[in-house]
């Protein structure tokens, strides 16, 4: 008579490698564990490189009491910073750091303050080469727009050679451009690539109208 092997101990068939046991095995994995040290140790190398190029801003920052270690400090932190501001500015425009440099001070005039800087950083925008720095001065753009800015705004939204980083852009022409940059936003659900991001902004918008209060109190 045949055993039935599920009864008797027989093997049972192996289920899918769950993420812990994955891991866990990489972990044994002695050429794994050599390409990760050597990873960590390239990036380790990249971010001292930065420090050191980042030294003249950082200088300038402390000159005027902002005590920070790399720009990227201040994208971090919730504490205004307008004397780091036109430093910040100037050395951007002086140019010539790393692209992850530029982009981290770009990030740091994603404030509203900027927005006396604001033609300054569409100029820069429009001529960065590198996709960091890009980045960072689309966001810069976007979070110090104000209405006067709008006319500009929908001129770098149809400039195809900034690529997806008018994504960023949106977001301000929903925020400053009233009914017509609601237009314009809605328009653009079935782009190729803005679409996805401006039906969401344009869900999301809805959703925020329906649900504030009708105005006035009743007395």
């Amino acid at each position: 008579m045949t055993r039935d092997k599920n009864k008797t101990g027989g093997k049972k068939k192996a289920g899918p490698v769950t993420a812990a046991e994955a891991i866990a095995q990489l972990a044994q994995d002695p050429e794994f564990q050599r390409a990760e040290a050597e990873r960590d140790a390239q990036l380790q190398a990249r971010v001292r490189k930065w420090r050191r190029t980042e030294e003249p801003i950082v200088e300038d920052l402390h000159r005027v009491g902002v005590d920070v270690e790399t720009a990227w400090d201040l994208v971090r932190t919730s504490e205004p910073y307008p004397a780091a501001l036109p430093i910040l500015m100037h050395h951007l425009e002086l140019g010539g750091y790393p692209d992850r440099v530029l982009e981290g001070m770009a990030r740091a005039l994603a404030v509203s303050p900027a927005h006396v800087y604001w033609e300054r950083l569409r100029d820069l925008y429009l001529r960065a080469e590198g996709r960091d720095e890009e980045e960072g001065l689309a966001a810069a753009l976007t979070a110090s727009a104000g209405s006067e800015h709008l006319d500009e705004l929908l001129a770098l939204l149809r400039d195809d050679s900034r690529g997806d980083s008018r994504i960023h852009l949106l977001e301000a022409v929903l925020r400053v451009g009233g009914k017509r940059g609601r237009e314009v936003v809605e328009s653009l659900r079935s782009d190729p690539l803005l679409g996805r991001e401006a039906s969401a902004l344009t869900r999301r918008s809805t959703a925020q109208g329906a649900a504030a209060p009708a105005g006035g109190v009743a007395g």
